[in-house]
């Protein structure tokens, strides 16, 4: 006998008490195997006290009754649900637009950031225009001329004199 029919024997007595037949392939199981004994007592006891049970009658309209039901509640509409984002979120429509507002609003996170960024970068060029300005130096050609504007701009007061002397002597 394999474990497959102790399996099976198990399962008819679920059902039904166990024929003579049945009942020498069980005795002859649990004389080989003893291991199984307490399982199969537990299922025999279980199958009694539900044996026992009285059985519940049913109606004589049980079934149009089942039908009734069946009708009653493929009518009536279903219940909305208050929103709830992670339902949303979970919810059972397609996954293709969902993962397209995903990603829309990825993008727009992303345009949006980088256009603070080009703002932030205009605003501290536009703050550095003034310092710039004030802050021109001279070019190279003014610079080489350095000392002859600087001689010029020089009073010639010992030149006049000089003049001035060369005039009264004659």
């Amino acid at each position: 006998m394999h474990l497959s029919e102790f399996e099976q024997l198990l399962e008819i007595r679920a059902c039904r008490p166990l024929n003579a037949g049945e009942q020498d392939k069980l005795h002859a199981w649990l004389h080989e195997h003893q291991e199984d004994r307490e399982l199969w007592e537990e299922e025999e006891a279980l199958s009694s006290v539900l044996d026992d049970l009285p059985e519940s009658p049913v109606s004589s309209n049980f079934t149009s009754r089942v039908w009734q039901q069946i009708e009653l509640d493929s009518r009536a509409p279903e219940p909305r649900a208050e929103f709830n984002i992670v339902r949303f979120l979970s919810g059972s429509w397609l996954r293709i637009p969902r993962m397209a507002w995903v990603c829309a609003l990825i993008l727009a996170l992303g345009i949006s950031a980088g256009q603070r960024r080009v703002h932030q970068q205009e605003q501290l060029a536009e703050s550095m225009v003034p310092v710039l300005e004030l802050a021109q130096v001279p070019s190279v050609e003014v610079l080489q001329d350095f000392d002859a504007i600087n001689t010029l701009s020089e009073p010639m007061v010992s030149g006049d004199l000089e003049l001035l002397l060369a005039l009264e002597e004659k």
